[in-house]
């Protein structure tokens, strides 16, 4: 991540948490981004003894701007093998969308989006894989400016309420996906969406089947999308290409199917871009 863009998501939280005597401890806010900067390019995690050793601080200062960085989620915390390991937060990530928004993929997405949103005449959103999460990072209102969708730029996607992340899912190798559920609160939605880890690893199996993710908006059922995974040259999902809209329309057969179609077409056009040759996704089990 660019580190002109973490010093900023730094300092906007830090002035107000690490403030001494009236004084920001700048010194802190310095060493929270260099930690930052290392946790980015470790998608496995890293420990605490392993950042003091590679940065040359004390194991103790490192635990305590964790710990604060911890509390304001710019970073999350999981136990592995009984090691704590530590990755980018989502805050951060949320927070850094103006980043991803200008970023190579999502800026390659943009004539795909732009042709989807022609041809289907709904909003169309692309949404990525960072580390654990999805994230809205870019947006084709379409014919849908006036209504309430919930979709927007920057935005975490729930694993159990958003067709965006089933699409991704069903394309990450197994271990991953289990991971990304095992951190994931199943915020309560709409019946008829994923409940629990068992329910949501259905739907992902079903959109294995299907090669698309389809189903209702998590807050109002009235509302449906339709999820294309993006993949690059590892064979998995980096992202995916959705359309969102009324169910009065995409429920629609003949409209359904266009907007399969179309979507099938732009999203594997992408991975083609992006490296990708077809591979078979392997089934997630509990």
């Amino acid at each position: 991540m660019n580190k002109i863009l973490l010093y900023r998501i730094i300092v906007l939280y830090f002035l107000e948490n690490f403030i001494n005597g009236g004084v920001v401890v700048l010194g802190s806010i310095k060493k929270a981004v260099i930690i930052l900067e290392v946790l980015s390019k470790k998608k496995d995690g890293c420990g605490i003894i392993h950042l003091s050793k590679e940065l040359g601080m004390p194991p103790s200062t490192v635990h305590y701007i964790l710990q604060e960085m911890i509390r304001l989620d710019l970073v999350t915390q999981n136990n592995s093998g009984g090691n704590k390991q530590y990755y980018i937060g989502s805050k951060l990530l949320s927070l850094g969308s103006s980043y991803l928004h200008h970023n190579n993929i999502t800026n390659l997405a943009g004539p795909h989006i732009a042709r989807v949103s022609a041809a289907v005449q709904e909003t169309v959103f692309l949404a990525m894989l960072s580390n654990d999460n999805i994230i809205c990072t870019s947006v084709e209102m379409g014919c849908n400016k006036g209504l309430p969708f919930y979709i927007e730029v920057g935005r975490v996607m729930p694993l159990n309420g958003s067709t965006s992340a089933w699409a991704i899912m069903a394309y990450l190798p197994p271990e991953k996906v289990l991971r990304m559920i095992e951190q994931h609160d199943f915020p309560k939605f709409i019946y008829g969406l994923p409940r629990n880890k068992a329910e949501l690893l259905d739907v992902i199996k079903k959109t294995q089947k299907r090669s698309y993710a389809i189903g209702f908006g998590p807050l109002d059922e009235d509302v449906m999308c339709v999820g294309m995974p993006i993949c690059d040259y590892t064979g998995y999902a980096v992202a995916s290409i959705n359309v969102l809209g009324a169910r009065k329309r995409l429920a629609d057969p003949e409209k359904q199917r266009l907007t399969i179609k179309v979507l099938q077409k732009e999203s594997m056009d992408f991975s083609q871009r992006l490296g990708y040759i077809k591979k078979t996704p392997v089934e997630v089990s509990p």
